[in-house]
């Protein structure tokens, strides 16, 4: 069987992928088998393989897709990243709105086509998908998740050298180096029930995601 090449999601990478199969397992039938995932999920190596000039209007001039999602992070430039994603998206859907929906965007055109936008962690705030799993973290986890911030902060005192918008980033993977085992990659660990994939945050994102490929 052919894989629902008519339902694609763009992400930025290998982590972004796995993490969002993982996290929707949780809520819909999905087949550990990739040609019967209800969603082709497809990571592009970065944001700026997904803005650049080609790959999404391409994807949406593609006869076999119908419904398109972008799921990408904000990092500390979310009001860039939008407005880019309106000048590449406008000339197949005339009715794209100044501002990103607080509920993620969900657009349809007179050709069919249907058209998402989720920018983690909130369609608001600046941040990324380490934002978002952040508020995946089980409540009996709260003292060590406190913990880790710490830790992470007072590395810089002993030869940390991570960049300011990376904070998130080495937060989280300093909690995930505490369980067990250490470090799990952000799928498995969904998986595997070290983040609460039910968690309230997750709600979000999750209802933009079956709104948009009907699932």
């Amino acid at each position: 069987m052919i894989i629902r090449e008519h339902k694609r999601l763009l992400v930025e990478g290998r982590d972004d992928l796995y993490a969002v199969v993982e996290l929707m397992a949780h809520h819909i039938d999905w087949s550990d088998k990739k040609e019967l995932a209800p969603v082709n999920v497809e990571w592009r190596d970065g944001h700026e393989n997904i803005l650049d000039e080609d790959t999404i209007p391409l994807r949406l001039k593609a006869p076999n897709i119908e419904i398109l999602g972008i799921l990408i992070d904000a990092d500390d430039e979310i009001d860039r990243r939008w407005q880019r994603l309106r000048v590449l998206s406008t000339p197949f859907f005339p009715t794209m709105p100044a501002n990103l929906p607080e509920n993620g965007l969900i657009l349809n055109n007179d050709q069919g086509k249907c058209f998402g936008v989720w920018i983690m962690p909130d369609n608001r705030k600046h941040g990324m998908l380490e934002t978002f799993l952040r508020y995946l973290i089980p409540n009996d986890q709260e003292r060590l998740w406190l913990h880790a911030e710490k830790s992470t902060a007072d590395a810089l005192n002993h030869g940390g050298t991570y960049k300011a918008v990376h904070l998130d980033k080495a937060r989280i993977r300093t909690w995930l180096a505490w369980m067990d085992p250490p470090s799990e990659r952000f799928g498995t660990a969904l998986m595997k029930k070290i983040f609460n994939a039910h968690a309230p945050a997750s709600g979000g994102f999750v209802k933009w995601f079956c709104e948009l490929y009907q699932v």
